[in-house]
């Protein structure tokens, strides 16, 4: 799939708009992969399984949106959470981010002082980075730092399975 087809005027909007939120997002590290839309998440989409719904560990009960998240998981918004939802899904985790042929990884974002969990990104098959950025695009990036920041966090941990052949 290509990169979205935007006019000039679009792209220099939508880039003033992510590098306000996104300050290590420059023109040359990244680009703008789909339109916007809620119908998904970055968690969904990191996990790269085909789920077209937010996941997120909500407890439906209480929750006015209606998320995915694995049942026999607890509903706490933690790291060690998410990494246990996701070794539900033959990842485990490992010791950085370079590329190795033959794994898709993710990596988890934390918040530094709230320790929550903030957001989750997937190198694809290239060794390039992609992330869902909340209800807005789904973009590539060249590092895991170039989204970091207030409203993301930091990387902590990252993940890794075999690659299946979805992108």
């Amino acid at each position: 799939m290509p990169p979205l087809l935007l006019s000039q005027s679009e792209k220099h909007a939508i880039h003033q708009l992510l590098e306000r939120f996104f300050p290590n997002l420059t023109l040359d590290n990244y680009e703008i992969w789909s339109e916007c839309t809620d119908e998904y998440n970055c968690i969904a989409y990191a996990g790269n399984m085909g789920c077209k719904k937010p996941w997120w560990p909500a407890d439906p009960r209480y929750s006015a949106r209606d998320y995915y998240w694995p049942e026999c998981m607890p509903f706490v918004d933690s790291v060690e959470n998410f990494i246990r939802a996701f070794q539900l899904f033959g990842y485990e985790t490992c010791s950085g981010p370079e590329y190795e042929d033959g794994f898709e990884k993710v990596a988890i974002y934390e918040d530094q002082t709230t320790k929550e969990t903030r957001h989750m990104a997937r190198q694809l098959s290239n060794g390039i980075w992609t992330s869902k950025l909340g209800d807005w695009w789904d973009i590539q990036h060249q590092t895991l730092e170039a989204v970091e920041s207030s409203h993301y966090g930091v990387v902590v941990q990252i993940m890794k399975r075999p690659r299946k052949g979805l992108e």
